[in-house]
């Protein structure tokens, strides 16, 4: 039985999916599934580069 992927090899993989879509919503969608990803700030970047305001990651509770 193989062993569970950590958690962030798949965000990886899902932010990687992102930039092969190259769009805003790929982006905004990643940060809305993953607002604590270790690799938000990619993806933030990556919408400045798009001229977009990243969204505003809210408060933990």
């Amino acid at each position: 039985m193989p062993l569970p992927r950590p958690g962030h090899v798949a965000e990886r993989e899902e932010l990687d999916a992102a930039h092969i879509k190259g769009t805003a919503e790929a982006y905004i969608l990643f940060i809305e599934r993953h607002p604590a990803s270790r690799y938000r700030a990619e993806a933030e970047a990556r919408l400045r580069k798009l001229g977009i305001t990243p969204p505003v990651q809210s408060p933990s509770p």
